[in-house]
């Protein structure tokens, strides 16, 4: 399984995984406030020269924050993510 490490600004890391899905959390107006809401998953794909690291970039810069699927008791910042190593 082809596996990925994030580190983020404070120095935590996160291992994701090729398959493994991501839910972004969106905002959006209503009412003249900003709401959020959990947009669909993204499955992280594997590219075949440059591993998860497309699939993770086109997936951050799409979103603000991030859970885990399996894990909703974190929500990430998808900006402070300062480095990206396939392992």
């Amino acid at each position: 399984m082809n596996k990925a490490l994030l580190t983020f600004s404070d120095g935590s890391n996160l291992i994701v995984k090729e398959g493994q899905r991501l839910i972004p959390v969106v905002s959006y107006t209503k009412d003249n406030h900003f709401e959020v809401s959990l947009d669909k998953s993204f499955e992280i794909w594997y590219h075949i020269h440059d591993g998860l690291i497309p699939g993770l970039c086109e997936f951050l810069v799409n979103s603000s924050f991030f859970y885990l699927f399996e894990d909703t008791s974190t929500v990430y910042r998808s900006d402070s993510v300062i480095k990206i190593q396939n392992i």
